[in-house]
Formats: structure tokens, sequence, C-alpha cells
């Protein structure tokens, strides 16, 4: 998906993650690593999104690049 939406187009390049308001009351947060991609969906009546921005997506991304980047 990220590459067929940036690449020919005229958009900017992915940063280091996408967030989706879905209807229902989800978010689906996604973060790119090269070849992998991380998804989670958030129930956003129970989860605050600044908590989830600010905090928890630095250390879920810290994380998973001591695992997959070398």
């Amino acid at each position: 998906m990220q590459h067929s939406l940036s690449q020919g187009q005229g958009y900017p390049q992915l940063g280091r993650y996408y967030y989706l308001d879905c209807v229902g009351n989800i978010g689906l947060l996604f973060i790119p690593f090269g070849d992998y991609q991380w998804g989670v969906a958030i129930d956003t009546n129970k989860a605050e999104q600044g908590l989830l921005l600010n905090v928890v997506l630095p250390t879920i991304i810290s994380a998973f690049e001591k695992v997959v980047i070398p």
C-alpha cells in the first residue's frame, strides 16, 4: 500500500508511522520498517490518542528497530 501511494504520484513519502481513524471508534496504527510493517487496531474509547502517540508509539518503534534493524 505505501509504495503504490507514494511512488510516482507526487505524494510525499510516509514518515515513521501512519494512523487511520475509522468508523466505530476504531483507530488503526501502522509502523513501516523497510520490508516489514507492524499494525494494531485500537479502541479509541479506551485509549487516549495523545498517550498513544507520545509515549507508547516511540517505545514500540525503538523496540522494533532494535529487533529488526541490526
